[in-house]
This record gives structure tokens, C-alpha cells and sequence, in this order.
């Protein structure tokens, strides 16, 4: 495969967005490649390596305007504005296609089309739409490379001893280098094990289940956004905007594919009896500029889409009984999230009758059933820039620690709020955190306390503009 040309690359985008759009299940019979399996590599692998140096120059191509014109749905301004805008995308519009053309028509349907975070949005498209859209930034990225196997590598932050961002990134004269990254993590810096723990990878079901909010929404709201506030700004990694500028993001989201996948071998299910779920569309670019139409049901099984990973995480999943939530303990009025740690009291049920069995009773007597830590109506005005590390009765002047027996979780706030043009609209969000182990550890030791506390810990100075709020905190058994 040659290297394409500036002309080519105007060409084939006009007559690519003028044609008829095409459906994926017939477009992906005309690849030529999709007769065999890729592999996508770690990144601190050898292999993972060698295809880095590939990112890096194709990024370079991608860039540079004078190569890949901002127009081009191949452009990485066209690429990042896919995921959302962060100068806005009416202005950007008009900047980038000052006159109507197919290829302004393909962006508006294109950008800002990031799933969950618009109103009305579905969390359960999270998994999907970042699926397609790393698939075919893959295929630009291999065609901008000239190299017809090239895959893309991700970034296993899991794995202690690859807990700082991937050597290639922190280049100062490298594409792939962004200075706005967050203090440390251009210079060596790891990401804390508490901000990336699998336990979503724990999960049974993909979608909300009662109190349980699900593997989707739990991949989505832990490591997800924990390694996104961690990595950047926000103005980089850290607000939705402007995430996909930052080339680490495609390590990252490929890594979050590859946990789904994981998931999937441990025979846990994808929610494939939903017709609204797996018959929606979402509309991308091929490498010709050409319209195509991926619907979810083509992107539930990377195996459709032929490729795999070098390596897996274990799951493992069982048949779901539905049980019904029972509240144990809640704080109904709203409350501002300080830049300081919070301390929150939980109080019983106003309808719990006299003579009623205690909170420890209750804990004891669980059996098969789980309890959750939910969090509703989770909210901010800005971003924080901070994740919060979340605990359960911690005894008061204690240190808080990630190693504490009672700390249950760490929550962040990216996807909350956006920064810049086309901020409106963002949804709150509700945190599910099962707890089951640490309370029934709580109650073995005698330590929890009939009218729980939930502290929430600042990692760091959270922005003073944030203005961070929960609407209510709930103790649930399910």
C-alpha cells in the first residue's frame, strides 16, 4: 500500500461523502483483510512497541494539514471532533466548511456523537460506540501507515509494572507528546492500583439490575474515567471535549475494548435479547471518506469483526436471580462535595418499625444477597479534577488509605460536566459500589456502626469552580 497523497486524500473524501451510505455487514465483505485475524498488542510488548512507531508517524500524517487537510474525515481535528468538540462544533463547522459540501454534511452527522454522555442518552451504548470508533480509527491509522497489519496497541495500566503512561508518549518532540497532561505523568509518574482495579470485570449482568449498576455502566464510571481525570486536564484527557485530542486516549479505549472482550469469554452476556440495543446505528467514516452505517449488532463479538487480543483478563459469570432492593440506610438531602474530605451519616429508614432487626442483623443474615453503596444524582458545575476515594465508617481520625478495610471505591466526575462550547445538557450520574465484602467484614469486627458514615477524599485539590454535588446516598441489599 503506497502512501496517499494530499490530492487523493481531498478526492476520495468528496466523492466517499457524497455516496450513498453504506451498511457495515456489506462493507466489511469488501475488506480484503477481513479473511484473516489481527492481534492488538500490548504496548509495552515488543510487538506493541513496533506498532507504536507506526502510531507515531501515522499521527504525524494526521496532524499535519498539509498532508491530511482538516476536512478529511482521515484528519485527526476530524477524528478527535467524532468524539465531541471542544471549541464547539457550530463554529468549527463554519471554520473547517465555510460553504455546504458532502463532507461538511458527513461531519455534522459524525461529530459529537460520543456514547453516553448527550441527554437522553443510553449508558448500555458506552461499549459499543467506542468500539466502532477505535475500529475505524484503526483502519485510518493503518492506511496513514501504509501498513495493511497494523493494529493498535493498548495500555494495560492494570498491570502494576505498567502503571505509567507507555515511554513513546512522554517524547517532547513526539506527535504523540501533550504537555497539558496532569503533573507527573509525562515524567514516570503511575497511575494509583485503587483508580484501576477490575472489579467491573466481577460483574454479572451488562445492564442495570436493581441496585446493581451493571458491567456497562461500572467499566464506564470506574477505570474509565479514573484513568481519564488522572491523565489530563480539562483541556485534555480529563474532560470529554477534548479526551480524544490526546493520542493516549486510543491506548486507553483500546484497553476498555479489550476488558468487554474479556468479559465476554467468561460466558457473561451482552444484552443481545434487546432488539433497541442491538439494532442501533451510529454513522463513521471509512478510509475513503465513504458513509457508513455500523449498527451494534455488528460490533457485539469482536470476532465478527476479525480481530482479538494478545491477552486476556479472567471473568467468569453465573445465571442472575432478580431480587428485589431493600433500602438498610440513606441520606436524602443534597450535598455539596468540599475540595476537603466529606463526611456523610447515614440514617434508617423513617419506616423501619419498632423492634425491627438492627443494621448488623441484617448484614449478618444476607446469605446470597449483596449490598451496594449508591450514590444518585452525582453532579458538578465544572470539572473537579480529582477523583474522590470513598469510604465506609472510617473511625474518625483515621488516615485514609486505599488500604484501609474501609475504603470500598473511587468515583471521578468525567462525563459529568464538559468544558467549553456545547456543554448543555450533561446528565448526572448515579455510582453503584458493591460492598458486600467490606461490610460484612465490618460488621465480623464489630466496627460498623448501626447509623453508617460514607466519607468521600479529594485525591488532590479539586478545582474551586466545580461546585460538586450528591443528590442522595442509599445503603441497598439486592
Amino acid at each position: 500500500m503506497s502512501r496517499i497523497s494530499r490530492r487523493s486524500l481531498l478526492a476520495a473524501g468528496a466523492l466517499g461523502a457524497a455516496a450513498d451510505a453504506i451498511p457495515f455487514s456489506s462493507w466489511i465483505k469488501q475488506q480484503a483483510w477481513a479473511q484473516g485475524t489481527r492481534v492488538r498488542y500490548n504496548a509495552y510488548s515488543t510487538q506493541g512497541k513496533a506498532m507504536l512507531q507506526k502510531y507515531k508517524d501515522a499521527v504525524a500524517r494526521m496532524m499535519n494539514t498539509s498532508v491530511t487537510p482538516e476536512q478529511s474525515p482521515l484528519s485527526w481535528t476530524f477524528q478527535w471532533y467524532t468524539h465531541w468538540c471542544g471549541p464547539g462544533k457550530a463554529s468549527e463547522l463554519n471554520r473547517i466548511y465555510p460553504t455546504p459540501s458532502p463532507q461538511r454534511t458527513l461531519a455534522d452527522e459524525m461529530w459529537n456523537t460520543c456514547q453516553a454522555h448527550g441527554p437522553g442518552e443510553r449508558e448500555d451504548f458506552f461499549l459499543p460506540w467506542h468500539r466502532m470508533f477505535v475500529y475505524y480509527f484503526e483502519e485510518i491509522v493503518r492506511q496513514m501507515s501504509a501498513d495493511p497489519s497494523f493494529t493498535l496497541p493498548y495500555w494495560n495500566y492494570s498491570n502494576a509494572a505498567q502503571g505509567a503512561i507507555p515511554p513513546e508518549f512522554a517524547v517532547t518532540s513526539s506527535p504523540l507528546y501533550r504537555a497539558n497532561r496532569n503533573p507527573g505523568v509525562n515524567t514516570g509518574a503511575t497511575i494509583p492500583p485503587s483508580y484501576v482495579t477490575l472489579n467491573a470485570l466481577l460483574q454479572q449482568t451488562y445492564s442495570q439490575n436493581g441496585a446493581d449498576q451493571g458491567f456497562c455502566a461500572t467499566l464506564d464510571f470506574g477505570i474509565h474515567g479514573n484513568v481519564h481525570v488522572w491523565v489530563g486536564d480539562s483541556t485534555n484527557m480529563g474532560s470529554v471535549p477534548w479526551a480524544a485530542r490526546d493520542p493516549i486516549f486510543w491506548m486507553h479505549h483500546c484497553n476498555i475494548d479489550r476488558l468487554w472482550a474479556s468479559w465476554n469469554r467468561g460466558n457473561c452476556k451482552n444484552p443481545i435479547q434487546d432488539n433497541t440495543w442491538m439494532n442501533k446505528q451510529f454513522t463513521f467514516a471509512d478510509v475513503h471518506g465513504t458513509k457508513v452505517v455500523a449498527t451494534v449488532k455488528d460490533f457485539d463479538d469482536i470476532a465478527k469483526l476479525h480481530y482479538t487480543y494478545a491477552e486476556f483478563e479472567p471473568a467468569s459469570c453465573r445465571p442472575i436471580r432478580t431480587v428485589s432492593p431493600a433500602l438498610l440506610a440513606a441520606l436524602t438531602s443534597p450535598t455539596e462535595v468540599a475540595r476537603t474530605p466529606l463526611h456523610l451519616n447515614l440514617a434508617r429508614p423513617a419506616a423501619v418499625a419498632p423492634g425491627a432487626r438492627t443494621l448488623s442483623e441484617q448484614i449478618k443474615s444476607l446469605d446470597d444477597k449483596n449490598v451496594y453503596l449508591v450514590l444518585q444524582n452525582v453532579q458538578a458545575e465544572a470539572p473537579p479534577g480529582v477523583v474522590y476515594n470513598v469510604y465506609l465508617d472510617l473511625p474518625q481520625g483515621a488516615s485514609p488509605s486505599p488500604e484501609s478495610p474501609n475504603y470500598v471505591g473511587t468515583i471521578n466526575f468525567f462525563g459529568v460536566t464538559m468544558v467549553g462550547a456545547d456543554m448543555n445538557g450533561m446528565m448526572p450520574r448515579t455510582f453503584s459500589i458493591n460492598v458486600t465484602d467490606k461490610i460484612k467484614a465490618l460488621q465480623a469486627s464489630g466496627a460498623l456502626n448501626e447509623t453508617p458514615a460514607v466519607t468521600l477524599v479529594p485525591q488532590g485539590e479539586a478545582a474551586e469552580n466545580a461546585r460538586a454535588s450528591i443528590g442522595q446516598v442509599q445503603l441497598v441489599s439486592q
